[in-house]
């Protein structure tokens, strides 16, 4: 079963992240046409939501035209932006071509520690696309990747959010060299609390959080369908998820993309289902936990 679907459809970008575990210098995009007949033969294997990712998607000039295939096969479509190119254009090429939600890169409230972060001037653009989605009716939220540099006021952009007119957060962890960084402070201990007590519309795919999850259960705080929910939120859904890169290789994981287990322009008939089958090995995420 393959219910997620990550797709580069470019590694080209207009920013530099600090944090960015792209190539971004080989200027590669995707076959579309490859990728779509991919994503076709997968549909049959219970595939509902296609995130696009990797660089900056809107750079692709093919972005439109591939989104629109995809809204024809009826697929949740959810882009992953800097919100740098969203307009009142785009704006309406977004509504055109299916797009369900969009995700706006906010590393920080602040704008100068966003905009080093992210390498250049792009916090008010950012701020400035979600009042545009908002006021369109399209369905957005934040993506903030969750640093040592940011930790300490992690709770400032939950307050932040609602400012500008979004509730929707997801927290991202930071992973360097293979394993994931964010670490475990207080605050952020306590902000996935409060969202699990509240059910606040935050998400936070971070497995050692289970290990909060099952004190909350244990101590009474929380049902058994709550645990199970953030729970299932949490833990690793490799074995239903692909990630594509644009250069092809396919991965059973966004985080873990060391070793791919196939390649989009190398599959056939013959070992389709081979390769659907891998799993990862020694993931580093896990070991993190």
């Amino acid at each position: 079963m393959i219910l997620n679907l990550h797709i580069g459809l470019s590694n080209r970008c207009n920013l530099k992240c600090k944090h960015c575990f792209v190539p971004y210098s080989e200027k590669t995009d995707i076959d579309e046409k490859i990728l779509f007949k991919f994503i076709k033969k997968i549909e049959n294997y219970g595939l509902s939501k296609v995130y696009y990712t990797y660089g900056e998607p809107l750079l692709n000039k093919n972005f439109n035209s591939f989104a629109l295939k995809i809204k024809a096969l009826d697929i949740y479509q959810v882009l992953m932006t800097n919100g740098t190119l969203i307009n009142q254009k785009k704006i309406n090429e977004l509504t055109e071509c299916g797009i369900n939600f969009v995700y706006v890169s906010l590393d920080s409230t602040i704008d100068v520690e966003h905009d080093d972060n992210r390498g250049g001037k792009c916090f008010h653009k950012a701020v400035e696309a979600i009042r545009l989605l908002n006021k369109n009716g399209i369905a957005c939220g934040i993506s903030s990747t969750v640093m040592p540099q940011n930790i300490e006021y992690i709770n400032s952009m939950a307050d932040f959010s609602k400012e500008i007119g979004v509730t929707d957060i997801s927290f991202l962890m930071l992973r360097e060299e293979g394993r994931v960084t964010t670490p475990l402070t207080k605050n952020y201990v306590e902000l996935f609390k409060e969202s699990v007590r509240k059910d606040l519309p935050y998400s936070f795919h971070d497995m050692r959080l289970n290990i909060v999850l099952k004190k909350m259960y244990d101590d009474g705080v929380i049902g058994l369908r709550k645990y199970e929910r953030y729970r299932f939120s949490n833990d690793c859904h490799n074995e239903m998820s692909l990630s594509i890169s644009p250069s092809g290789s396919l991965y059973r994981c966004n985080f873990h993309q060391k070793e791919p287990i196939g390649n989009l322009y190398k599959i056939t008939e013959d070992n389709f289902e081979e390769i659907l089958k891998k799993k990862i090995k020694g993931c580093e995420f896990k070991c993190a936990i």
